[in-house]
């Protein structure tokens, strides 16, 4: 049986209203054309010429009728959307066939409605497309959506807000009135019920109340919420999960498919919150983080969090954190690669940088744990910089290019960028240096080197072993391994560069010389990228000689 079935009888008039009018009792209201079961039947009206009023968020809305496909806004456009208000039977919450609609104000989630009149207390508030608007088009409002709506007690608001956790309580309402509760009780217990099925915890049930729309308690839950049942799902997911929990009171039975793409989301986001949290860049309240983790933890299915299984830890693959039993509670705690941690200090400056050792299956690996700043302010360096190559040697003369180039307009440019890189030199330098001493130290301090492909490789195989990871943003996650942060959040530098010297032939281009990351923790070994000295500034972390 569907609990919120809808009978489609429009026995009421159009409001355009102005203004935004909770009770309003303003003798300069607009007219409207009233109707309804009041003046049908001749009863004495429980609630008589009452004005309504509140607002809607933006809703999902799809494109295709299969749920594949959603529009580029992902949003019913209010423009030519109308709140119907539907007079609700006290004893069934079903739909009387009274019904009041008015428009949103100015294409917005605003909405008022006059002179309304009804004998019972009980309204549903729900959005309908108001075919009658100048903007109106055919497909403008499509049918395939997910309709939020409210159920209130117009006697303790009248002031509404329509949005995901009301439309989730109106199922959940209409079923327990028609089991044989009050309204009341049936609302007291939807509302414990629908903020239990998605681990929230210390809030009240406000989000009818449109003067609590603006609470941030009441924020962080509709964002939370609205990304499971936004548009990540088609409206029969949507509806079928509603459905389900109108009759249960939880989301143990919604179907297997929506809840691996729940699991699947929310350790996902779990993890970037853990991630974040753990660099110190996290944005996000305490009780978003608190209803992410506890969501999480529920849709994992885990055991409850006893006395008996304190320090009880449930290992996660694929993530960055595992659950742990704490105080009867089950909290994320942050996995770490093992490491030993140090300090070195550069003889040539006296500048002090912490280390790093990892235990390899074929030895150890020694890094600075930050970027090295001899001879630079920001720890940026030029190619030839890096090398501590002769320029003279490696760069390419304006005369020379112009000789042999094709192209003399690009010898200009390049000379203008401070002349072409000739990889060829480059390379045989390298070679000489390698060949007498084994290594190429480059700018690194006596005693340390510059890394090679293969030496980044092996650190990141480390690492993904140690954290059980098998993710390209490898890099966003190299602070759990004492490496620090090679990536930015604070919204400055985008991209990370650091030199690798002569990568081993498992790369495309034996030429490539840099490990890029992306500020999103992406990595990859860029080729042929450094084709003038000054188009890209590259960081440095020295690697101990074994």
């Amino acid at each position: 049986m569907n609990y919120l079935k809808r009978q489609m009888v429009c026995k009421a008039a159009v409001l355009f209203a102005l203004t935004l009018a909770a009770c309003s009792t303003d003798d300069s209201k607009p007219d409207t054309v009233m109707g309804g079961s009041a003046e049908e039947t001749g009863l004495t009206p429980v609630l008589a010429d009452i004005s309504v009023g509140g607002q809607t968020a933006s809703l999902p809305t799809l494109v295709s009728q299969d749920g594949n496909e959603y529009d580029e806004n992902t949003s019913i456009q209010l423009n030519v959307s109308l709140m119907k208000v539907f007079e609700l039977d006290s004893s069934t919450l079903d739909t009387t066939g009274v019904v009041y609609e008015g428009a949103f104000i100015n294409g917005s989630g605003k909405f008022a409605i006059d002179s309304v009149t009804f004998n019972s207390p009980y309204a549903q508030f729900e959005i309908h497309p108001n075919r009658n608007s100048d903007d109106w088009y055919d497909g403008i409002w499509y049918k395939d959506y997910v309709p939020y709506l409210a159920i209130v007690d117009l006697r303790e608001t009248r002031n509404v807000n329509v949005n995901v956790m009301t439309y989730l309580e109106a199922y959940r309402l209409r079923y327990l009135v028609n089991s044989g509760k009050t309204f009341a009780e049936a609302k007291a217990q939807a509302d414990r019920e629908v903020l239990a099925a998605f681990g929230i915890e210390g809030v009240p049930f406000n989000f009818e109340k449109n003067e609590h729309a603006a609470d941030s308690d009441v924020v962080d839950v509709l964002n939370f919420v609205g990304l499971y049942l936004g548009p990540s799902l088609s409206k029969s997911s949507v509806e079928s999960l509603a459905q389900k929990f109108g009759e249960d009171g939880t989301l143990d039975n919604i179907d297997e498919e929506t809840k691996k793409l729940f699991t699947a989301w929310s350790f996902s986001k779990l993890n970037t919150i853990v991630k974040e949290d753990a660099q110190g860049v996290l944005k996000m309240s305490e009780l978003s983080k608190e209803i992410n983790t506890n969501f999480a933890i529920l849709m994992q299915g885990l055991e409850e969090c006893t006395a008996e299984k304190e320090g009880a830890v449930i290992e996660n693959s694929g993530v960055l954190f595992n659950f742990v039993c704490t105080s009867k509670k089950w909290t994320t705690s942050v996995k770490l690669a093992p490491y030993v941690a140090g300090s070195m200090t550069d003889e040539r400056d006296g500048k002090t940088y912490k280390t790093v050792t990892y235990t390899l299956e074929n030895g150890t690996q020694t890094w600075f744990g930050e970027n090295l700043m001899f001879n630079s302010p920001n720890g940026y360096y030029s190619l030839s910089e890096v090398l501590a190559l002769d320029t003279s040697i490696v760069m390419v003369s304006l005369d020379e290019c112009l000789a042999e180039s094709e192209v003399p307009s690009l010898c200009d440019t390049l000379h203008a960028m401070g002349n072409n890189i000739n990889y060829d030199r480059m390379m045989a330098a390298i070679d000489s240096v390698e060949k007498a001493t084994g290594t190429y130290q480059g700018v690194c301090p006596d005693g340390w080197r510059l890394p090679n492909g293969n030496d980044w490789e092996k650190m990141f195989g480390f690492v993904k072993e140690s954290l059980d990871l098998e993710v390209y943003t490898l890099a966003d996650y190299l602070f759990a391994a004492g490496f620090g942060n090679v990536t930015s959040k604070d919204g400055g530098k985008e991209v990370w560069t650091y030199y690798a010297v002569k990568p081993d032939s498992a790369y495309s281009n034996p030429r490539a010389s840099m490990i890029m990351f992306e500020s999103y923790g992406k990595w990859l070994v860029q080729q042929r990228a450094l084709w003038s000295d000054r188009i890209i500034q590259l960081n440095v972390r020295c690697i101990k000689d074994e």
